[in-house]
């Protein structure tokens, strides 16, 4: 809800506290009916179609998005009328660090037009506004704060990678067609719209790397509302481009953007997860919008960009259609384009110093799910890996695995660790749920103590899901009855020799057997055959099952 405070017929007077860099963009005049009504109702017509235009515009216009647009006072002399307005925090009210701009209307045959700062012609009716509505020294700071942003946005940046994991392909639904009606925006122009039929909530990782500029993240999925800022978004400001750049990730699902993302300020890496694509906001279709700026202020556009991984026009993804609609912008069009984004590896967090008594850990091996696992969109799992107290304390209350970086993939974000006295193993084994969308993912784990300190090795787990589906395992053999004097497995050595020789090599083979009509092992689900009391002789922890049994 947008809140608004009056001052009826009076000029406008324009205190320049803040200021940040400015651009320009388009939207559309309207025109609505004043005849024979009194003051105070056309300051409510003028109010109104304020609120209607800002709330449009916060689709392809960042500061729009980010801030809740406030109207301070309209006022009206003659056939001529303007709106103070100012940008606000959408969450503690509180002024934006950016200027205050105007919105200018003018009656004509008894309807006023009004133009927001975005509007094609505000600037040419901002100039001849008369003076009692607008003072000149106004108008002349407000020309000259819109003029300041348009060499940062006459310029294309580089170094951008596809939004979503690396060897995944999504269709673009478009790009430069953004301008067309019956919505479309100049300010849009440069913005990329990305969509998947067979995956409509694809998840999405960081074009280039930065920080957490603002996120929001608590609207429903395929919430609408009319007002374009009521989406769930994150974007990543970039201190590394000249000038510094804010990439929106628009029309986010609920709650995916991943907690530690979503304090402005947190570090983001290329090809870090950052959510999964919806239809919040003013939206058709579940699909991620994408488009980078160079401010959040009243006039920024979206800035032309490149990415690596796309081959055709230096870089920009185009429809066929729009190669033939607006050739000046790239002769080269497809449907499907794949990222070239790689396995985001989180920095390692710098060691702490060393207390009297030292926490230490050491990873042993993976009892389940070993790196490179194929596994279904969705399966339950369990993630178990061994590791060894080498420290000089015994873990015990307080104790953690702690998830640190990558995908989280529905887990936990910290499970107990059992007590474990130091040079001795435990098992510490996590619940995941295998992401939907097919890939490389891997999430980062490791060991905290109870006053907050990390230590040991930092531990993975690292899944593939096909592009395909998961071939399903046969049906056991129905011909085969079980046995109740058996185990539901036996395992039996064929060549195990009673003795060897110091310092000897031999390598027993071992048959499995499975007993039950319902069990089944299967080397390509990751069933492997293990040790168990640490007497390894010199052997891997663990052996791959061949086949299926």
């Amino acid at each position: 809800m947008k809140k608004h405070s009056y001052v009826a017929l009076t000029i406008i007077l324009i205190l320049s506290v803040f200021s940040f860099d400015l651009g320009q963009t388009t939207h559309t005049w309207r025109s609505v009916s004043a005849q024979t009504k009194p003051a105070e109702s056309e300051q409510a017509i003028i109010q109104a179609e304020i609120e209607r235009q800002t709330d449009l515009a916060a689709e392809g216009l960042l500061g729009y998005l980010i801030y809740e647009t406030r109207i301070d006072q309209v006022s009206i002399v003659g056939d001529w009328a303007a709106a103070q307005l100012y940008f606000a925090d959408r969450t503690s009210g509180q002024p934006a660090p950016i200027e205050t701009s105007l919105a200018i209307a003018h009656r004509e045959n008894g309807m006023w037009q009004v133009a927001i700062p975005s509007a094609p012609g505000w600037e040419s009716k901002l100039r001849v506004v008369p003076e009692q509505v607008v003072p000149a020294k106004v108008k002349e700071r407000q020309l000259a704060l819109k003029g300041q942003n348009r060499p940062l946005e006459a310029q294309t940046i580089g170094g951008y990678k596809l939004p979503w994991p690396g060897n995944v392909s999504h269709s673009l639904s478009r790009s430069v067609a953004h301008v067309e009606p019956p919505y479309g925006m100049a300010a849009e122009l440069y913005a990329f719209d990305f969509s998947d039929d067979s995956d409509s909530k694809f998840a999405l990782s960081a074009a280039r790397s930065g920080q957490v500029f603002v996120a929001q993240w608590r609207y429903e999925n395929d919430y609408h509302d009319g007002d374009c800022g009521h989406a769930n978004y994150l974007v990543i400001k970039d201190t590394s481009t000249s000038p510094t750049t804010y990439a929106l990730y628009l029309h986010l699902a609920k709650d995916t953007i991943p907690e530690r993302l979503r304090v402005p300020g947190a570090q983001v890496g290329q090809g870090e997860f950052v959510g999964n694509a919806d239809n919040t906001g003013c939206s058709t279709g579940s699909h991620l919008h994408f488009q980078v700026h160079t401010a959040a202020a009243w006039w920024s556009t979206a800035i032309d960009i490149t990415f690596d991984d796309v081959d055709i026009n230096g870089g920009r993804p185009r429809t066929q259609y729009e190669t033939q609609q607006y050739p000046q912008y790239g002769t080269q069009g497809r449907q499907r384009y794949t990222s070239g984004s790689g396995v985001y590896v989180p920095p390692t967090p710098p060691p702490p110093p060393s207390p009297p008594t030292q926490d230490a850990a050491q990873f042993l091996s993976d009892v389940t799910l070993p790196d490179g696992s194929v596994v279904s969109p969705g399966q339950a799992l369990v993630k178990t890996w061994r590791v060894k107290n080498t420290g000089t304390t015994t873990w015990g209350s307080g104790y953690q695995l702690v998830f640190v970086g990558g995908e989280q993939m529905g887990a936990p974000s910290a499970v107990n660790v059992s007590p474990t006295a130091t040079e001795n193993t435990v098992d510490i084994s996590v619940d995941i749920v295998a992401p939907s969308s097919s890939g490389t993912h891997r999430g980062y784990w490791q060991l905290r103590n109870p006053q907050g300190t990390y230590f040991g090795d930092r531990i993975w787990v690292q899944v593939t899901i096909p592009n395909g589906p998961v071939p399903t395992l046969p049906p056991p053999n129905p011909t085969r009855p079980p046995d109740p004097d058996k185990p539901a497995i036996e395992l039996s050595c064929l060549d195990c020799p009673a003795t060897v020789a110091p310092n000897a090599t031999f390598q027993p083979t071992v048959r499995v057997t499975v007993n039950q009509t319902d069990g089944q092992l299967s080397g390509s689900r990751g069933d492997m055959l293990r040790n168990t009391d640490n007497n390894l002789y010199g052997a891997w922890p663990h052996v791959a099952l061949n086949g299926t049994v």
